[in-house]
């Protein structure tokens, strides 16, 4: 089971999206020096997305609410996911530097069960980012859910509520509670008996 949140979230839709289709698997190892076996890799019985960067636009489009106030376009959340971008980009040109899940859309024919979380106050408005993400693959026959939590966060899932209530001023914990055992329900009925 892989579980990824934000950026990170990102990273890991992307390995998944890789070892699950082989002409984008082919296209990563014809670009790094590694040698690859593939009985290195892991079988995917799940993965748990939490308010995941999946592409480079819907977000944009999409302003988040924080504690009553409209993000908007310029927000300093949106300059750092710009940087996660930055960071991500391989210098090797492996993979055409296209970074996100969904840049790699029409190679996506395979993928394993998927659960996007995304917070209904997420500063981000990521709530978009894992919609268009869920929507492309249950569009191509795939197993996905979509779960939008109105009172969760960014970082909501990741972080205690009493830091959540610390930083931000809200209490959150039942939803968090409510969050982690949604996940926990999604990992038990993909696992292996």
């Amino acid at each position: 089971h892989i579980v990824g949140e934000s950026a990170g979230a990102n990273i890991a839709a992307l390995g998944v999206g890789i070892l699950k289709n082989p002409k984008l698997m082919e296209s990563f190892v014809d670009g790094t020096s590694h040698q690859f076996h593939t009985w290195d890799f892991p079988q995917l019985l799940s993965y748990s997305c939490w308010y995941g960067v999946l592409d480079r636009e819907s977000w944009r489009k999409t302003p988040g609410k924080f504690l009553g106030y409209q993000m908007g376009e310029y927000s300093i959340f949106k300059y750092g996911l710009e940087l996660c971008f930055m960071w991500y980009e391989s210098h090797e040109g492996i993979l055409d530097n296209k970074v996100t899940l969904m840049e790699y859309e029409e190679y996506i024919q395979d993928y394993c069960p998927v659960q996007f979380i995304s917070g209904g106050i997420d500063p981000i408005g990521l709530q978009a980012s894992n919609k268009v993400a869920h929507e492309m693959l249950s569009g191509k026959g795939l197993k996905s859910e979509h779960v939008l939590m109105e009172e969760l966060t960014h970082g909501g899932v990741a972080y205690p509520p009493q830091i959540q209530k610390w930083l931000f001023g809200i209490d959150i914990e039942k939803t968090c509670v409510l969050a982690n055992k949604k996940i926990m329900a999604f990992i038990k009925e993909h696992s292996c008996d």
